[in-house]
């Protein structure tokens, strides 16, 4: 329910994925030997954004329960405030 929180762990995972597959790229190729700046500045990238995406807030409830909320609460007020503008007109 917290959308947030879904779209933070999901974007971690794909960097996550990111990371593993350049993990194996360099592991299993020669492209260390071939462009070891590219391999380098590859993985600050995704170090800092995994980093900046880890470092994000999250609500620790999603905006639906706070409207429920209020409008659990403010019912019986308008109810009120409605039940004296009818008798103030009617009464």
């Amino acid at each position: 329910m917290n959308t947030i929180r879904d779209a933070k762990e999901k974007y971690l995972g794909l960097l996550s994925n990111e990371a593993n597959k350049t993990f194996y790229n360099v592991v299993c190729s020669d492209l260390l030997s071939k462009d070891p700046s590219f391999v380098y500045q590859h993985t600050q990238a995704i170090k800092t954004i995994y980093e900046q995406i880890q470092k994000m807030a999250i609500w620790p409830f999603s905006i639906s329960t706070v409207i429920k909320i209020f409008a659990t609460l403010l019912s019986p007020i308008l109810a009120l405030f409605a039940q004296e503008i009818i008798k103030h007109y009617l009464g």
